[in-house]
């Protein structure tokens, strides 16, 4: 679907551009109602060896029924093993120019 090649193409790149600041940095993306799921990813992450967890719910607006669900579905996905679980959300914002 095209939701799936834009979320993988926008992960790809913002892996890339954090490479560059921490190579430690996993960037991995799932869906909220489709494969790969929440739960899926999240323990793939932790396979992998990670301890931190940042969320980016990409809604572009905050509502209980979209946004919150995705932080209540990684809270639920046993992600309380990290270390420090890091749950952001952000509002649609402007692009930046430059």
């Amino acid at each position: 679907s095209p939701l799936r090649t834009i979320t993988r193409a926008q992960s790809e790149k913002l892996a890339a551009d954090l490479a560059g600041v921490d190579p430690r940095i996993e960037v991995d993306w799932a869906m909220r109602y489709g494969t790969p799921a929440v739960a899926t990813g999240i323990a793939a992450l932790q396979k992998r060896g990670c301890e931190r967890l940042l969320v980016f719910p990409l809604y572009p607006q905050y509502a209980a029924a979209t946004t919150a669900t995705v932080c209540d579905v990684a809270f639920d996905a046993d992600a309380r093993r990290f270390v420090e679980l890091l749950l952001e959300t952000f509002a649609a914002q402007e692009p930046i120019a430059g």
